[in-house]
């Protein structure tokens, strides 16, 4: 451990770019834990070709993890459609299966949230004592060579997870 913190790592670009990614860890994750989503749309229905149309509004709440809807409609005093038998307003909870997508960003933001607290503390306490006990030749298992493989391996299976939910969005398909 150094005698005093090294602070001067900050300007440098490997410390520079742990702090912007510590504050984009701490951002992306917020985002996906504290998100809440709402929806409106108008449902309307023709009870019998020569009656009017009727129309009854319809809400509902999402929430991080994603695994379900709170549909409520709202009461008509008319019946909604031919087949309902008696017209109020209901709550009803929809099964969704987004949980495993979100539960997987949240556990990237939260490691990376950590690799990159511990990369800051290694090269603000440690650095320069270890830059002393070393050659110039810089090792296959040195800190930084972790850091950057550590860095390439979770940009890739974050952007993958990112490809892999955007296909299913669009074709309805699992990726693996």
């Amino acid at each position: 451990m150094n005698k005093k913190p090294n602070i001067e790592i900050l300007k440098e670009p490997k410390g520079f770019i742990k702090g912007i990614e510590l504050v984009i860890c701490i951002f992306a994750f917020a985002t996906v834990a504290g998100f809440v989503g709402h929806f409106e749309f108008t449902i309307t229905c023709h009870v019998t070709p020569a009656s009017s149309v009727t129309s009854r509004s319809a809400k509902g709440d999402f929430f991080y993890p994603f695994d379900s809807i709170k549909l409520y409609t709202a009461a008509s005093e008319k019946n909604l459609c031919a087949n309902e038998t008696m017209a109020s307003a209901t709550v009803d909870t929809l099964s969704i299966n987004y949980k495993s997508e979100a539960e997987y960003f949240v556990f990237t933001g939260v490691v990376a949230m950590l690799f990159v607290i511990v990369a800051l503390v290694y090269y603000v306490l440690f650095e320069d004592r270890a830059k002393d006990a070393t050659s110039t030749d810089v090792g296959l298992f040195s800190f930084p060579v972790v850091d950057f493989i550590f860095t390439i391996i979770s940009g890739h299976l974050l952007v993958h997870k990112c490809h892999c939910m955007g296909i299913r969005l669009v074709w309805s398909e699992r990726c693996y």
